[in-house]
């Protein structure tokens, strides 16, 4: 996301939290940020609009710590075996390790 598009998705967040009179939060989740760190940062001073990690938000929605991580570890065993000429075990390793780097525990 551009600063361009977080400025529309902020603006189009405010606008929703604003048509629902403070009854609802609204989150801009950053699936996989830069740094591998869980964290919920309110963006819009007096408004209930926050900016959160992936793994914390699908521990919010799910009430399961590891959420987002098992969904990409779900996805990898699916998704890797249909393509048998390329999915091997070093493959496999590669994806794991890019798992450990991405997302928090």
């Amino acid at each position: 996301m551009n600063a361009t598009n977080r400025k529309k998705v902020i603006s189009d967040l405010e606008t929703a939290v604003r048509q629902k009179s403070g009854k609802w939060s609204a989150y801009l989740v950053i699936v996989i940020p830069k740094t591998p760190s869980r964290y919920s940062t309110s963006i819009v001073p007096g408004q209930k609009i926050y900016e959160i990690d992936g793994a914390s938000f699908y521990e919010m929605v799910t009430d399961h710590k590891t959420a987002l991580r098992d969904l990409y570890a779900a996805l990898q065993k699916v998704i890797l075996p249909q393509h048998s000429v390329w999915a091997n075990e070093e493959l496999h390793q590669y994806h794991a390790s890019i798992l450990n780097r991405s997302l928090s525990a």
